[in-house]
């Protein structure tokens, strides 16, 4: 079970660096809407504390995670894994919490690996396209 933690400029980068992936929720003065906040609840009490972050942030105490976003005057629901951002949603539904948590799923933690430690081949290969572009130029008079 993961709880819901209210995050603001003094605690944000402790959740952000925590290896775990983060659900992030701009609360911001538009308002929010009821079926958003009891699906985002459900989903924190629902996932695994020891996957995931679900953390509110409000406008106030917040004004260099808000510019650090990119967050403007509307309600935002941001999801933050492996040091990017994973999805971003500006006025979430309820209806989009679901698939919100499913791609929260797909990101698997750095492993930092220790002093000696190598790490392992992927196991997917890699495709390398390597085709030449197609570019029009005009010559304007």
């Amino acid at each position: 079970m993961a709880e819901i933690i209210a995050l603001n400029d003094a605690n944000i980068d402790e959740a952000l660096n925590s290896g775990k992936a983060v659900m992030l929720y701009f609360a911001m003065e538009e308002g929010q809407r009821s079926d958003f906040t009891t699906a985002f609840r459900k989903s924190a009490v629902e996932a695994d504390g020891n996957k995931y972050i679900f953390g509110q942030i409000g406008a106030t105490n917040s004004e260099a995670t808000l510019r650090r976003f990119e967050i403007t005057k509307r309600t935002t629901l941001v999801g933050w894994g492996a040091g990017e951002v994973i999805f971003r949603r500006s006025r979430p539904w309820g209806t989009d919490v679901p698939p919100a948590v499913e791609r929260l799923a797909e990101f698997t933690p750095v492993i930092e690996l220790a002093e000696g430690e190598v790490a392992a081949p992927p196991t997917k290969p890699m495709v390398i396209h390597d085709k030449p572009v197609k570019e029009t130029y005009r010559d304007w008079e």
